[in-house]
């Protein structure tokens, strides 16, 4: 089969097309690359074949082989589509949040908005550091991020924190720093994600300046994903991405990306001796992170 190579919906047409010509349902599709110990949902697949999200994620760029095999199509064929589709366009997702996979995105708005919160939550954030910690077993054993935000508004009393996890059955959890309270917690866990509504004590006035600080972590070991990125809503001023290595399982090669209007764009890092580091100044608003292999 030949890859359609007059439109940006390259990838979408290309998988729907496979699909059909394969005869096969998108339940038998999704059900045959669970078997072969891919973990994309259902959502996923639809979400990419009807053309609203593209394989971004480190699980989703991986079962694109098994795809490829399933579909009778050309190894690579799959993922040279996603690319072609990635530049030129920016990514169809909710206004008000930022993810490189628009069916999460989604995902993360819905359960948002059924906490009666929006991620426009009145706070200006100036400066944002985050740090991520991998373990001897490969796993993103936890991270945490420390926000300096300004209020933009009077009485700032609520705010939503959207986070992730990689073990297929257990949960990860989040915890905060001084002043500030998790309240109601919506779980995706088909998408392993959820959103949390965290409560400042006291709110925030007009103006206020603060630093507030999140935990987030897996609580047992989980499966390797060798990808790590942070949502920025608006620009930041100030913007450092750090991840600590385990001595015993550092990677060969790290590179630095950042999803932004639609475009990706990288930076080979070097280790020094087992962390990564990279600041950012006047972060534009997209998705910022890390990538890497062993």
């Amino acid at each position: 089969m030949t890859t359609p190579a007059t439109t940006n919906d390259r990838f979408a047409v290309l998988l729907r097309t496979s699909i059909a010509d394969a005869g096969l349902s998108l339940d038998a599709v999704h059900r045959a690359v669970a078997e072969r110990g891919q973990d994309v949902s259902i959502t996923t697949l639809s979400y990419w074949r009807n053309g609203r999200s593209l394989p971004a994620r480190a699980t989703s760029l991986a079962a694109l082989a098994d795809l490829d095999d399933l579909l009778g199509l050309e190894p690579g064929d799959l993922l040279a589509a996603a690319e072609h589709d990635r530049r030129p366009r920016a990514l169809p997702r909710p206004a008000d949040i930022i993810a490189s996979d628009a069916a999460l995105a989604e995902t993360m708005n819905e359960l948002s908005l059924d906490l009666g919160l929006k991620w426009n939550d009145g706070l200006e954030r100036f400066a944002l550091h985050a740090l991520l910690t991998v373990d001897a077993n490969r796993s993103q054993v936890g991270h945490t991020v420390q926000q300096s935000v300004r209020a933009i508004r009077e009485s700032v009393s609520r705010v939503p924190v959207a986070y992730g996890w990689d073990h297929p059955d257990v949960a990860g959890v989040v915890d905060v720093g001084p002043g500030l309270e998790v309240g109601r917690i919506l779980p995706a866990p088909d998408q392993r994600v959820a959103v949390a509504e965290v409560l400042l004590d006291p709110p925030m006035v007009l103006d206020e300046t603060r630093q507030l600080s999140f935990t987030f972590s897996e609580g047992v070991s989980a499966p390797p994903v060798p990808s790590w990125e942070i949502g920025v809503m608006t620009a930041v001023k100030v913007l450092h991405l750090e991840i600590a290595f385990h001595p015993d399982a550092l990677p060969s090669r790290v590179e630095a990306y950042s999803w932004t209007d639609g475009t990706l764009e990288t930076v080979e890092m070097s280790l020094n001796p087992h962390r990564v580091s990279q600041v950012v100044l006047d972060a534009p608003r997209g998705t910022h992170g890390f990538r890497w292999t062993w």
